[in-house]
Formats: structure tokens, C-alpha cells, sequence
């Protein structure tokens, strides 16, 4: 019977999702740059440029990922598909700018 048990508890631990996924798949560009901490607020913005801060889409994502960068103290990361237009992102640079002392970095793939 333990067996069993042991079993059945392998078998959960080898399947469990231990790292949640991203909110949207993204291709993002690359830099030749060293790879960085993790951002502890990022801003996700898709290829067709839906944006996505944890469960907020859509404009609305901005003005959450900003407020809340800024009461953490914290950066604000841009996660982009590599696809997505420069003007667009551009537009969300732009609103992102109206919020005074806020840290700003775009995230790009080591090559």
C-alpha cells in the first residue's frame, strides 16, 4: 500500500506545474547583453499589442503596471514580441511617461 502511495506522489510531484506561465506568448528580441534579475512588475504586450499586467488587459494594464511599480518601488519591466510595432509601443512609452519617477526598462533575450 505504501507503494502505492509513493507512486501516486511521485507521479503529482513530476506533473505539477511548479512556474506559472506567462500571460501571452511572446517572441521577444534580442540583445547582447547578460541576463538580468527578474522584474517584479512587468508589462506584457503581445504581437496583435494586447497589453497584460497579471490579470488586467487592455489600456487599462498601463495605468495598474505603473501604479503598482510605483508603490513597490520598483522597476517597471516592458515585455514585447519583437513583432510588435515600434509605434505602438511608442503610444505606451508615452502614457507610461505621465507617471513622475517611474523606472522604465524594455526586456530583451540574451543572444
Amino acid at each position: 500500500m505504501i507503494n502505492v502511495v509513493f507512486l501516486l506522489l511521485v507521479f503529482f510531484m513530476l506533473t505539477a506545474q511548479i512556474v506559472a506561465p506567462e500571460p501571452v506568448e511572446l517572441d521577444a528580441p534580442t540583445a547582447d547583453l547578460e541576463p538580468g534579475a527578474r522584474a517584479e512588475v512587468t508589462l506584457f504586450m503581445a504581437q496583435n499589442t494586447t497589453l497584460t499586467f497579471e490579470t488586467i488587459t487592455g489600456a487599462e494594464a498601463v495605468g495598474a503596471a505603473a501604479e503598482q511599480a510605483l508603490v513597490d518601488d520598483v522597476p517597471l519591466h516592458i515585455k514585447a514580441d519583437k513583432a510588435t510595432p515600434a509605434v505602438e509601443l511608442a503610444r505606451v512609452l508615452q502614457q507610461l511617461a505621465t507617471f513622475e519617477g517611474i523606472d522604465l526598462r524594455i526586456v530583451t533575450e540574451p543572444r
